[in-house]
């Protein structure tokens, strides 16, 4: 009788913490939201605006998986140049707090250029950021078909130089 209570304890126990690990190991992945995209007036229409249906639902993967802190997966979609000579746990280290801004607004500017198979859209983000202050950053967002698949070009010469 003893042996039956302590058996069931331990069961309990087991139970418990597996519960808990399962919890801990569901809420590790953010939630991917939807990316409140917009054109800028001289960016042109929206439906004409990307050379190719595929790279903006690649562009939108790529910034969603990435602003929801999964920089693994973001990690995937880089080019297999930058992949093959890049440090992975570095790019893990740039991206790792990617999630804990908030995205306002993700305004794409002009026309996206051509460049041979190198296709660059200026983008502007709208964060917010602490004490409700907002904050925006424009760069250039780069990306390449590489055997018919898209692929972003990850440009940062203070953690990737040279490359």
């Amino acid at each position: 009788m003893i042996h039956d209570r302590l058996s069931a304890r331990w069961v309990a126990v087991a139970l418990i913490l597996a519960a808990l690990f399962l919890g801990c190991a569901m809420t590790q992945k953010k939630e991917m939201a939807s990316l409140p995209i917009s054109y800028a007036p001289g960016a042109g229409p929206p439906e004409s605006y990307w050379p190719d249906p595929v790279l903006k639902a690649t562009f939108e993967r790529y910034w969603a998986t990435r602003l929801a802190g999964q920089w693994e997966e973001t990690w995937n979609m880089e080019a297999p140049y930058f992949r093959e000579m890049a440090s992975k746990r570095r790019y893990g280290i740039l991206l790792k707090n990617s999630d804990k801004k908030r995205v306002l607004n993700i305004t794409l500017r002009k026309a996206v250029k051509s460049k041979c198979r190198l296709y660059e859209i200026p983008v502007k983000f709208s964060f917010r950021v602490k004490e409700g202050n907002k904050k925006e950053v424009y760069v250039t967002d780069r990306w390449v078909k590489v055997s018919g698949q898209w692929h972003h070009v990850m440009r940062d010469p203070v953690f990737f130089p040279g490359l």
